[in-house]
């Protein structure tokens, strides 16, 4: 049984890296966060309807089509969660 759960609430400022010809945006975000001595690294991609984006340029989560949002960990947290090199080992020689 695998249980999990994450959520996260930021906001995060993006570049529109192409237009297409319907209108379509395509987005690009990066932002880095550091907490004590835990950071966060998050990457965003996906595409939105122009029209979607607000008078204040905002536009939600829930409105970005193909949203990749990818979060790399750093720090003393992570470190103690990560599997050592002899369970990487055995996983490998017993797959199933």
């Amino acid at each position: 049984k695998y249980d999990r759960k994450d959520e996260l609430t930021t906001r995060i400022q993006a570049t529109v890296i192409d237009v297409k010809p319907n209108g379509v945006l395509t987005l690009e975000a990066t932002k880095e966060i550091r907490i004590d001595e835990e950071g966060y690294a998050i990457r965003l991609v996906g595409e939105c309807r122009s029209r979607d984006v607000t008078p204040q340029n905002t536009i939600l989560s829930t409105q970005v089509a193909g949203l990749n949002v990818d979060v790399k960990h750093t720090g003393a947290v992570k470190d103690a969660a990560e599997r050592g090199w002899l369970m990487k080992a055995l996983d490998f020689l017993k797959p199933f």
